[in-house]
């Protein structure tokens, strides 16, 4: 469990941070949140599903078909494949909010230093160039996963999304895939009203389902890749085609 604080001047200036140096914080995640402006490098190597928890509603990049763990850690720290997910990536970083509600930049204790490190603070008191980055980087991706969520509001309302049901994958719970009969039976208006992300969401989980195989195939190899030195494109091992198609889903 990560410990976090949020960052302020009056307790923070002078204070530095760690980068992230390997992928150790996801060992016990089996899914990563993605969002629909990162499908188009998502779906060539990740199975894409929808998630609902109560009313919260995302979209996730499957990392393993069973809960506790997943496949594109290698024993070392390094990332199995030549794309994170970027909810992978803003680690140290986190959004926090205030008691007012206003966003707040946090950073896991364990990157906290009070010697070294990347500046959190300039002198005047305001975030650092690097860390006003990671929290633009961290706002933008909220933004995204609104604009997601509401995605996946409008798939469910149109009665195009199904539950997912695997026998072979115990961590299936709570996850949806695209109906295509449902969604090829829509009427016109119905289809153009799903313009924009809620389509792009919509068939870029459709694209994703050719990699359940190539999750199925990593999970046979995963046992014997845990701590050796393999490359880090797995993609050619796992049967994954040189060229990715490319969508454009942002627009």
């Amino acid at each position: 469990m990560t410990d976090w604080v949020a960052l302020s001047p009056s307790q923070h200036k002078g204070c530095g941070f760690l980068p992230l140096a390997d992928f150790y914080h996801t060992a016990d995640q089996h899914y990563a949140t993605v969002v629909v402006g990162e499908l188009r490098r998502t779906i060539p190597h990740f199975l894409v599903a929808l998630m609902r928890s109560g009313q919260r509603w995302q979209c996730v990049a499957c990392l393993g078909q069973r809960a506790g763990g997943h496949l594109y850690l290698h024993g070392d720290g390094r990332w199995l494949g030549p794309y994170a997910p970027l909810s992978a990536r803003h680690y140290p970083f986190a959004l926090g909010r205030m008691e007012n509600g206003e966003r707040v930049l946090s950073l896991a204790t364990s990157h906290l230093t009070l010697e070294g490190g990347t500046p959190l603070f300039d002198e005047a008191g305001a975030l650092s160039e690097a860390a006003k980055a990671h929290f633009q980087r961290l706002q933008d991706f909220s933004n995204q996963q609104a604009i997601t969520q509401k995605a996946c509001e409008q798939l469910d309302r149109q009665g195009v999304l199904t539950p997912w049901e695997d026998k072979d994958a115990s961590n299936r719970t709570n996850l949806y895939r695209i109906d295509e009969q449902a969604l090829n039976a829509l009427s016109s208006e119905a289809y153009y009203a799903l313009r924009g992300a809620p389509m792009a969401l919509a068939y870029g989980q459709l694209f994703s389902m050719n990699q359940l195989e190539v999750l199925k195939r990593r999970a046979s190899w995963s046992g014997k890749i845990a701590n050796t030195d393999v490359p880090e494109n797995l993609d050619t091992v796992f049967g994954e085609d040189d060229d990715e198609l490319r969508f454009d889903f942002d627009g």
